[in-house]
């Protein structure tokens, strides 16, 4: 299964891919990390594009992150669900805030080593306005357009958090029923042998 997360700073896109990829055992790429090295610096682009492409090889992924530069379109095509965060500007300003509260002085799990968090002037202008200009808007419609027989938007924490039990209780299910399946195909392969020996103590008499 090849799972793409798009969508607004601060909704929480890295921590739905940890939380799938936690519930699912699929490995999971945060694209801040590929493209910031420490101490916030970016890193090249060549680079960074082969870490992708490199994981994207893999059967299974969950790859979290809009950046359009990095193979975006190859990303949404192969994906087999796009999930779509798209919660407004005060809720992502208030996660993020949270976020600075919680590693503030520290590095985020889906951050490179030495790029501890922060919430200065530039990212908040980002967050509140930069980051959702038409343009941006405009190329998330799109996807819905394009994709929108796999594509599903969460809106808020109440859909999110919903979003995720559901998958927490899926995959019980499927697990329960492929252990009910097993325990089927067993019973019925003793009850064969069972069978079998009885047919050939009967010949015998």
């Amino acid at each position: 299964m090849k799972i793409a997360i798009i969508g607004y700073s601060g909704s929480g896109k890295s921590s739905l891919a940890r939380k799938l990829g936690e519930i699912y055992g699929i490995p999971a790429m945060h694209l801040d990390s590929v493209h910031m090295v420490g101490n916030w610096e970016i890193r090249g682009e060549d680079e960074s594009k082969y870490m992708l492409k490199e994981f994207m090889n893999k059967p299974d992924w969950i790859i979290d992150g809009t950046y359009k530069k990095y193979y975006i379109k190859e990303r949404l095509k192969q994906a087999d669900y796009i999930l779509l965060l798209d919660f407004n500007r005060i809720d992502c300003f208030i996660r993020c805030l949270k976020r600075y509260q919680q590693y503030r002085g520290s590095t985020r799990p889906d951050l490179s080593e030495g790029c501890n968090e922060k919430m200065d002037a530039e990212f908040i202008r980002w967050l509140l306005y930069e980051g959702r200009t038409k343009r941006h808007k405009n190329f998330f419609l799109a996807v819905k357009n394009k994709y929108g027989s796999k594509t599903i938007v969460i809106k808020n924490q109440c859909e999110l958090d919903l979003f995720i039990k559901f998958n927490e209780i899926q995959k019980r299910l499927n697990e329960q029923h492929n252990s009910n399946n097993k325990l089927r195909k067993k019973n019925f392969s003793r009850q064969r042998n069972t069978q079998r020996h009885f047919r050939q103590g009967f010949r015998r008499r």
